[in-house]
């Protein structure tokens, strides 16, 4: 094999692994853990990375996680900011195409990623999931 191309593949390999490294730790599924008794998350090479601050939390979906605090459930980021507050009697567990729904004061609805209803909190829930059917078909 002509040098030119060995170095070339030896270099375009080397630059591969170095990028997947990369890649995957910049891109690394937080986890969550508990310590004494409260909720966090830690990264792939198992560092605290959001503190262990919360009654209850979930996997990360479309960038965002539940979490229970004070009895309350919310969303916070990948940073550990808070971009939903714990103001929820009850929420799904993940974000899907957007949505979220919620439960507050015995009626629910659909909330997007920045918190705002898209589905008001005034339904039960066959009405809510409906109307979030309808509210993403309109968008499409």
């Amino acid at each position: 094999m002509n040098k030119t191309i060995l170095h070339f593949m030896k270099t375009t390999i080397l630059l591969s692994i170095l990028l997947l490294g990369f890649t995957n730790k910049a891109f690394a599924q937080l986890t969550p853990v508990k310590m004494e008794n409260k909720w966090g998350y830690e990264n792939a090479d198992g560092e605290m990375v959001i503190p262990a601050t919360y009654e209850m939390t979930w996997g990360f979906s479309e960038g965002l996680a539940a979490i229970k605090l004070n009895g309350r459930f919310g969303f916070i980021d990948e940073t550990g900011k808070v971009v939903i507050p714990a103001k929820y009697d009850w929420t799904e567990e993940s974000f899907n195409q957007g949505l979220v729904g919620v439960f507050l004061n015995n009626s629910f609805g659909f909330i997007d990623k920045t918190g705002k209803e898209v589905v008001p909190i005034k339904y039960n829930w066959q009405r809510a999931k409906k109307l979030k059917k309808e509210y993403l078909s309109s968008k499409m």
